[in-house]
């Protein structure tokens, strides 16, 4: 006997479909240096990126919060592709360079040994385009794969026009696509002062930012920049409705913080440039971190996602039923030291219980709650840990 588990599953995984030396996920500015460097070098080089993306999977919000504001330019390929060249000359550098240059191409699946495998020849890299999916072997990696959008929700937020910046940059600069024409911005951060200089520079008109602290979060410079262009602040308020029609967003409700009476601004566009999160999805999923044959260039290695306090301060400020969400996540938030009303839609009177129960379950001790078909309210004294929330609630401090 030899000794060997004839179960196991080292040696029997099929060899990648390709390897290069080194992949680039992203083919924006950080990942098209990356990979013309990396050629310079004299490894093989493959340089990834999931742009163009198709018309349609903008409309779900897919990758980026782009909020219907998409024009009818987004539905030819051929007019994106083009445009993605445009936007990033560099690429016709990287191609020169012997990159092997694939867009609107996901990389939808990192493979690596580590505690949950060590049956893997060598760390693969899981893409497809619109014809076929492979496996490819690599030495290095590279993730240029920039930012996502932080989104609260609001009364009236899930209407066409309510957007989140990267997406809103990606289709003014990226694909030149935007609907837009006067837009109102949420954070006065570095992100919601450099929205709003970008919207600026394109000819769209700035609305006004809305930010819930009495003062400019943002650089200073760059603040007196904004505010010399014209551009109205509104300190110490939150959106406390977003209004629309038949096109989507027509309108927005200010509200102040303390005392006052709301204020109306006309906008087809509502911009959240409350913050940003890296888009290192591909990492996590694999159970991996930077280090070794893996690194991280662009934005995804310097955006920093905002202060919990921060996030939470704006969820607790935009209206009573605010949820704190991604685009196919959920924000946690503290729900610590809160009494909670939940009232179900009338359309699933069932559903917001049913959820809350859950949400009982897997919280911890010390939270009481009283239920009916419709409403469940709940007590979180001492809620052992944050959790998500996922539907509409009124929260009374204890």
């Amino acid at each position: 006997m030899n000794g060997r588990d004839v179960h196991a599953i080292d040696g029997k995984l099929p060899a990648p479909d390709m390897r290069f030396d080194t992949i680039v996920v992203g083919a924006g500015s950080a990942g098209t240096a990356a990979a013309i460097a990396a050629a310079s070098d004299g490894a093989t080089v493959l340089l990834v990126d999931e742009n163009p993306v198709a018309g349609g999977l903008m409309g779900t919000d897919v990758p980026l919060f782009y909020g219907g504001r998409m024009t009818a330019a987004v539905q030819q390929p051929a007019r994106m592709l083009e445009q993605i060249f445009a936007s990033n000359p560099a690429l016709e550098a990287a191609f020169e360079a012997g990159v092997d240059v694939r867009l609107g191409t996901t990389a939808w699946g990192l493979y690596v040994n580590g505690p949950a495998m060590r049956a893997l020849a060598e760390p693969v890299l899981g893409i497809a385009d619109a014809e076929r999916a492979s496996m490819i072997g690599f030495d290095r990696l590279i993730l240029a794969t920039g930012a996502r959008d932080l989104v609260l929700g609001f009364a009236g937020w899930n209407q066409p026009g309510v957007m989140g910046a990267q997406g809103f940059a990606a289709l003014l600069t990226r694909y030149a696509a935007l609907a837009t024409r006067r837009v109102l911005i949420l954070g006065s951060d570095t992100l919601g002062l450099e929205t709003a200089l970008l919207a600026l520079s394109h000819g769209i008109e700035v609305a006004g930012i809305v930010e819930i602290a009495a003062i400019i979060q943002g650089p200073a410079e760059l603040a007196a920049r904004v505010q010399g262009l014209g551009v109205p602040f509104h300190l110490g308020h939150t959106l406390a409705q977003a209004t629309g029609g038949i096109d989507g967003v027509e309108g927005a409700r200010l509200m102040p913080l303390g005392d006052g009476a709301a204020t109306d601004v006309a906008c087809d566009t509502i911009c959240l440039a409350i913050g940003a999160l890296p888009a290192t999805e591909l990492l996590t999923a694999s159970g991996t971190t930077p280090g070794g044959a893996v690194s991280l260039v662009g934005d995804c290695a310097t955006v920093r996602p905002p202060a919990t306090e921060r996030i939470e301060a704006w969820a607790a400020a935009n209206a009573p039923t605010t949820i704190a969400t991604q685009p196919a996540n959920a924000m946690r938030l503290s729900i610590r030291n809160w009494s909670m009303k939940i009232t179900a839609t009338p359309t699933i009177p069932n559903m917001t219980a049913m959820i809350f129960r859950r949400v009982i379950r897997s919280s911890g001790k010390n939270i009481h709650a009283r239920a009916s078909p419709n409403t469940v309210i709940i007590d979180c004294r001492t809620a052992a840990r944050p959790d998500v929330m996922y539907c509409s609630l009124q929260k009374t401090r204890l």
